[in-house]
């Protein structure tokens, strides 16, 4: 963005790995066009190197053109730019959402600059100490989104519950008729046998979360959201949510 050029951002999509942003993402092409769609993947990949490049880089690249910012990076880095855009993120049951990254980073193939993805894989790390790794404490939703509230977004989406939310984005915005691409199945083989296996071994879960604590919580306000948003007379519990786990993350694991 040239210095005393505003660039008219409706929409700023903050995308946290593995919650159907990669979908959302070309959803967005669909609806906007490429070229009014900034994709601001600088902070892409996992690496041992998460700090977000300053938002002084980006500016730089913003045309006014540019109606739409969608990407991996911190709530924050865009907060007092663009007052007038609505803010979109989309959520995933925790646990799903952690075994999940937790298993497309064991089958992907390591980058030159990826030397955590291979350090991951080449200890053969145990799922704990994945979810202890910085890199995936700094991905998760609190401390993406921190510096906001989720009532400061325009649209809360709920990945477990995806295209009902998007029905009710579309809806929202006044969007036509789109196609909702099928994207990024884990790579890892007999993904879907090591992941019920996981779901099936309550010691496990329980323990997972406890210690995704503070996501739980957080996704308990989205589902609160959602049922206000829905008009419904009750939000689904994450205790209860967790019992449709099993049955959602095969389908879901289609749309990421």
């Amino acid at each position: 963005m040239q210095k005393g050029v505003l660039a008219l951002v409706e929409i700023i999509s903050v995308h946290l790995p593995k919650t159907a942003g990669s979908t959302f993402r070309q959803i967005l092409i669909q609806v906007y066009g490429s070229e009014q769609v900034f994709c601001d993947y600088f902070l892409d990949g996992f690496t041992e190197k998460f700090e977000s490049r300053p938002v002084t880089h980006a500016l730089e690249l913003i045309s006014p053109q540019h109606r739409v910012i969608h990407g991996h990076f911190p709530a924050s880095k865009y907060k007092e730019y663009f007052p007038e855009a609505k803010w979109i993120i989309w959520l995933r049951n925790p646990l799903g959402r952690l075994i999940s990254y937790y298993w497309f980073q064991k089958g992907i193939a390591p980058t030159d600059d990826s030397s955590l993805v291979r350090h991951i894989q080449e200890t053969q790390m145990n799922i704990f100490e994945f979810a202890e790794l910085p890199a995936i404490k700094y991905w998760s939703a609190p401390s993406i989104i921190s510096g906001m509230k989720l009532s400061d977004f325009y649209f809360v989406g709920i990945q477990d519950f995806f295209k009902e939310d998007m029905e009710d984005l579309k809806k929202k915005l006044g969007w036509s008729q789109m196609e909702v691409p099928v994207l990024n199945e884990n790579p890892y083989p007999k993904y879907q046998n090591h992941l019920q296996e996981m779901l099936d071994d309550s010691k496990l879960m329980n323990n997972l979360e406890h210690i995704l604590s503070a996501d739980m919580e957080l996704y308990q306000e989205a589902l609160n959201l959602r049922e206000k948003r829905r008009g419904e007379s009750k939000a689904a519990s994450v205790n209860q949510h967790k019992l449709e786990l099993s049955k959602k993350e095969s389908s879901l694991e289609q749309i990421q």
